[in-house]
C-alpha cells in the first residue's frame, strides 16, 4: 500500500526469470466516470509494476494497493487498485517490462 503519493516513478521489480500477470484498475481523482484498466494474461507476464501518481497510464496516490500473490515458483498474480491525479488514458500500463 502506498502511504503518500508517488510523484516520482517507483517500480517493483521481480527477479529476471519471474513473471507477473494480473489486472489493474486505474481511476482519475475528481474525474467522475474516468477510469481505465489493464489485463496481462498468464503466459504473457512482465517483470515490473510501475507507480507515478500524476501519470495518465499509471497511478500512485495515497492508499493505492498492489497485491502480489506467488502462485508457483517464478509466477506472480497482481491485483492493482490505483488512482491518478491526471486524466486516465484509454489503457493503463502499470504492469510492464
Amino acid at each position: 500500500m502506498i502511504e503518500t503519493g508517488a510523484t516520482s516513478l517507483h517500480t517493483i521489480i521481480t527477479q529476471a526469470s519471474d513473471k507477473i500477470h494480473g489486472s489493474v484498475f486505474l481511476l482519475g481523482l475528481g474525474a467522475q466516470n474516468k477510469a481505465c484498466g489493464q489485463v496481462v494474461e498468464d503466459g504473457a507476464g512482465v517483470d515490473k509494476v510501475h507507480w507515478k501518481s500524476d501519470g495518465t497510464t499509471t497511478g500512485g496516490g495515497a492508499g493505492n494497493t498492489c497485491k502480489l500473490t506467488c502462485v508457483e515458483a517464478g509466477k506472480w498474480v497482481a491485483t492493482v487498485h490505483a488512482t491518478t491525479s491526471g486524466t486516465p488514458a484509454a489503457d493503463a500500463a502499470m504492469l510492464a517490462n
